[in-house]
């Protein structure tokens, strides 16, 4: 979360990213649910994901 005031008590997650030698262990997703979980102890209503294309390895997360 970058502490971005969206409004709305709305979080933005602007990305994650994993060295590629570190990917296929879970990484991204205990990333991902960390992320999450902080923003629900946080009280956010919403998160706004930024991205850009060319994050395919990630999309499963999404």
């Amino acid at each position: 979360m970058d502490g971005e005031d969206l409004g709305h008590n709305r979080a933005h997650l602007r990305w994650f990213i994993v060295d590629n030698s570190l990917r296929g262990f879970g990484l991204g997703k205990q990333l991902l649910n960390s992320a999450l979980a902080f923003a629900d102890a946080q009280g956010f209503v919403q998160i706004n994901l930024w991205t850009f294309s060319g994050l395919n390895a990630a999309r499963y997360l999404y």
